[in-house]
């Protein structure tokens, strides 16, 4: 799509899918035209460390690992997880974000 669309940038939060919710990490892919601005004018409140940049490189690097996190499917899937472990959830009508 990066390819296809040079106006896009596509961008992944790693705090839920890879457990980092405290480092506040995340990654990108754009063209480097569009980037390498963003690169230089812009600076966080939020500064990187270099420990949090090594977990960070470790996450993304441990695709295994990924595939061997349980992977929630919303309401339903919470449901039915609760339902082998013996606990009832009460059906609900409310729309909540996702």
């Amino acid at each position: 799509m990066v390819a296809a669309c040079p106006n896009v940038l596509l961008l992944r939060t790693l705090s839920k899918g890879y457990s980092l919710a405290g480092l506040r990490l995340a990654d990108g892919l754009g063209a480097a035209e569009l980037v390498a601005p963003m690169l230089s004018k812009t600076k966080d409140s939020y500064n990187v460390d270099a420990i949090a940049q090594a977990v960070g490189i470790a996450a993304l690097e441990d695709a295994n690992g990924l595939k061997k996190r349980p992977q929630h499917g919303g309401r339903a899937g919470a449901a039915n997880s609760s339902d082998a472990m013996g606990i009832r959830i009460r059906s609900c009508l409310a729309k909540l974000p996702r």
